[in-house]
């Protein structure tokens, strides 16, 4: 009895749940399009990631290839300068943490405090443009900009008196410059779901009684 019973709530909970696609078709169909895209340039190629694990020759394929296991691996942790790279490493990714990640919120609710339209649309689209060019444009945007001779940032110091700093070049300036780099780029894209959530609530909830 109670395997008949748990097969008919399973056939009708599967029955139930082609009938909500059904119902529900076009969402469904809206979605499609991000799904199959997100597929193909998101999981599809973590397949390539097997490369690791082999003697890669780009002429014979993955198939062709030699699998070596974690040999690379091995030679990696071996190298000199492994312990510099994971500690490089470590701290940029701590810095993501505590200084990348809080900025697009504070973004957010800043910019859904503005009451003007128009000038609330100007500040986003300002803020959203950096997402869309390369790590090679925004590369270039600020090596030209600290540049030690023709940079911007470096002008300024000399009419203050102080001396030119290759700050591209500097061990002590380089983390901050690619928190500061990855700020710019990313804080308005990301700002975007935390905005919509903000959106979201009821100002009842947070707004004192008038």
């Amino acid at each position: 009895m109670d395997t008949k019973k748990a097969s008919g709530t399973a056939g009708r909970k599967k029955e139930n749940f082609w009938q909500n696609m059904f119902k529900h078709k076009g969402l469904y169909l809206m979605a499609l399009p991000g799904i199959i895209w997100f597929v193909l340039f998101k999981y599809v190629p973590l397949a390539g990631s097997v490369i690791a694990f082999m003697d890669y020759d780009i002429y014979k394929g993955i198939g062709g290839s030699k699998f070596a296991g974690l040999k690379h691996f091995a030679h990696f942790f071996k190298f000199p300068e492994f312990g510099q790279i994971f500690r490089n490493t470590a701290i940029l990714g701590a810095y993501d943490v505590l200084i990348v990640f809080p900025i697009p919120i504070l973004l957010a609710i800043l910019m859904n405090e503005v009451r003007g339209a128009k000038y609330k649309k100007a500040v986003q689209t300002a803020v959203y443009v950096p997402h869309f060019l390369s790590w090679v444009i925004i590369g270039g945007i600020f090596t030209t900009l600290l540049s030690p001779n023709t940079g911007i940032i470096n002008y300024i110091r000399q009419m203050m008196g102080m001396d030119s700093i290759y700050y591209m070049a500097s061990e002590k300036h380089i983390r901050g410059i690619l928190v500061i780099a990855s700020i710019w780029k990313e804080m308005g894209w990301s700002s975007i779901v935390y905005l919509a959530a903000i959106a979201g609530i009821d100002p009842a909830l947070y707004e004192e009684d008038s």
